[in-house]
């Protein structure tokens, strides 16, 4: 409803309670309302969220320890990867003296790690490198949703739930997923510290500079693992017609993008390599779910609900 709404500032003055409030919780119009004044903080609920929150860190910590130091998985292939980066930590160049499989950014991330850092190249400090992204990604997550929602019960929830969809990267140790799982909640929240401009007033700098870390993001990601950049690079195109102003190019140019993330999970799971009952579920799932965030933020009047979430758009 909020979103259909087309109300002047005169007309929603005489609008009934309801409606009002209907649109002021409408994300096309968020920015537009008068922000309200946050009331004092309740410092003792504050201090026993962010209490729970170490402990519940804690547990995991423990736990996810447990898992990559102790647990063999005979099916990866860890040392080739510890032995690739340690070709390229002595100066041989990658794709010709070393054999690689994955992006230069890759190595050029652990090469940092392995050189002025000096984090060794063994198996158990590899594997405490997959337990800190492992943490650091899943709490990049719940503070993405803290951004939105303000809430330390919503933050530690997504917290939770993103540590549980990224336990399975703790199995095999060293591989690029860890930097995928930390960059991407990353680059959502560099997009979530900017909000658009009051009406009249000139947009601030977080904006652009927002737009500029998604932009590193984003070649970072395709010079890790080309697939996931590529799936990155769908959803900022994605993200940024929806918020376009709805003029028939751009609907247009939406659909066609629409279309083509719809298919990439379908074109990225088909041919021999997967089984058809083990690669459709997946494949269907993310079809799908694409299609449903396709409907929702095809661009209408007001940009459609996209700013709200994705807010440095609107700058």
């Amino acid at each position: 409803l909020g979103t259909d709404l087309r109300w002047n500032n005169k007309r929603l003055a005489q609008a009934p309670r309801h409606f009002v409030a209907i649109r002021a919780a409408s994300p096309c119009y968020t920015s537009r309302m008068p922000p309200e004044a946050p009331g004092p903080p309740d410092l003792a609920a504050l201090l026993i969220g962010v209490v729970a929150l170490l402990v519940v860190t804690a547990m995991l910590a423990v736990y996810g320890g447990y898992t990559a130091l102790l647990i063999y998985s005979p099916y990866d292939d860890e040392g080739y990867l510890m032995f690739t980066r340690q070709l390229f930590l002595e100066g041989r160049p990658l794709y010709t003296d070393v054999y690689a499989q994955y992006g230069p950014f890759y190595y050029a991330y652990y090469l940092l790690l392995h050189g002025p850092l000096g984090v060794p190249i063994t198996h158990t400090a590899t594997r405490v490198l997959t337990l800190v992204h492992w943490l650091l990604g899943s709490a990049a997550c719940g503070a993405l949703v803290y951004a939105h929602a303000r809430s330390l019960f919503c933050a530690g929830l997504a917290f939770l739930l993103a540590a549980g969809q990224l336990l399975v990267m703790i199995y095999s140790a060293g591989h690029p997923q860890e930097l995928v799982a930390l960059l991407t909640p990353i680059a959502l929240l560099a997009a979530s510290t900017s909000r658009p401009a009051p009406v009249g007033q000139p947009p601030s700098a977080a904006g652009p500079l927002a737009a500029i870390a998604l932009g590193y993001v984003a070649a970072a990601l395709v010079l890790t693992k080309i697939n996931v950049g590529g799936f990155f690079v769908a959803a900022l195109a994605f993200a940024y017609l929806s918020c376009a102003t709805p003029t028939r190019s751009n609907r247009i140019a939406f659909v066609a993008a629409a279309a083509g993330a719809i298919a990439l999970p379908v074109l990225v799971m088909r041919g021999d390599a997967f089984p058809p009952s083990w690669a459709f579920p997946p494949a269907a799932a993310a079809a799908l779910g694409i299609l449903a965030l396709a409907f929702a933020a095809f661009p209408r009047g007001s940009g459609g609900p996209l700013p709200h979430i994705f807010p440095c758009v609107g700058q």
